[in-house]
């Protein structure tokens, strides 16, 4: 028998069985998804996982979106979120865990109370424990997903330096879960020096707890340069709006170069002037 024949049959007879099986076809492609994602494939697959720091002044995941929308990256990004929530009430939310099961997450960002990581703060004791809690849930269902910790910034403004305390200690937990940890509060403190000279820019919102637009739109260039390796610097889109008003042109282009600075210190991007 002609041994080109023979090797035809053998692959005809693989693939019926793979995929006249129900089962078999179902982890082929589970596992196929399972991929890393590029743009000529799939979306990125990203869940916010917060309370009010990510869906206010019209919500972190909404402005990432618009932007890779604009610049022409693929994504499926989705929230749950939940107005000041612990990370020990995500743990044992089970409407999250239903969310987690269902769906094959590239990106999950955990985002937690401000305090929270604070040593003084009557919910440290449950920080590092409910992440692991959190942790092992998502990799029970999305075993090749990537977990961002979301590094914040104190509750009160006159407090910012806490911010590098906080980064401290999201640091010792992301390095014995092995995840990333996004330097938001490293990036707010720049953000405060650039209020010293313009008391203008506010990163706050009026009630000075939750992001203000500008806030909003710092955190978003930190997480487009975490999740797709790219300067946000080079983002070329006209300039976002904010209930139908361009925002500040001048001060978008700085809200990039902090951005960029933060995650070069932080070792994400490298320096435009490296070799």
């Amino acid at each position: 028998m002609n041994i080109s024949f023979i090797r035809l049959l053998y692959l005809f007879l693989f693939y019926f069985t793979i995929f006249s099986n129900p089962l078999c076809a179902h982890l082929y492609n589970e596992a196929h998804f399972l991929n890393p994602p590029t743009e000529k494939t799939r979306p990125y697959n990203i869940l916010f996982v917060g309370n009010s720091i990510t869906f206010w002044s019209g919500g972190l995941p909404e402005a990432l979106r618009d932007l890779t929308l604009s610049m022409k990256i693929k994504t499926n990004i989705q929230e749950h979120t939940e107005g000041g929530r612990f990370f020990f009430q995500h743990a044992e939310n089970k409407n999250l865990e239903t969310v987690l099961k269902i769906g094959l997450w590239d990106y999950v960002v955990l985002q937690g109370n401000t305090s929270e990581a604070i040593p003084t703060d009557p919910h440290f004791n449950t920080f590092s424990p409910s992440l692991r809690i959190l942790h092992d849930k998502i990799k029970q269902h999305n075993h090749s997903c990537k977990i961002i910790l979301f590094s914040t910034t104190p509750p009160d403004k006159k407090k910012l330096s806490l911010s590098s305390i906080i980064h401290e200690n999201y640091t010792k937990i992301g390095m014995e879960l092995n995840v990333v940890v996004a330097p938001v509060g490293l990036a707010w403190i720049k953000f405060s020096g650039l209020q010293d000279t313009d008391p203008s820019t506010n990163i706050l919102f009026d009630d000075e707890k939750h992001p203000s637009v500008y806030g909003k739109m710092l955190n978003t260039y930190l997480f487009y340069g975490i999740l797709f390796n790219k300067n946000p610097k080079e983002i070329s889109i006209p300039t976002p709006q904010y209930k139908n008003k361009a925002l500040d042109p001048k001060l978008i282009k700085s809200l990039k170069e902090i951005a960029f600075q933060t995650l070069v210190e932080q070792g994400f991007l490298r320096n435009d002037n490296s070799p």
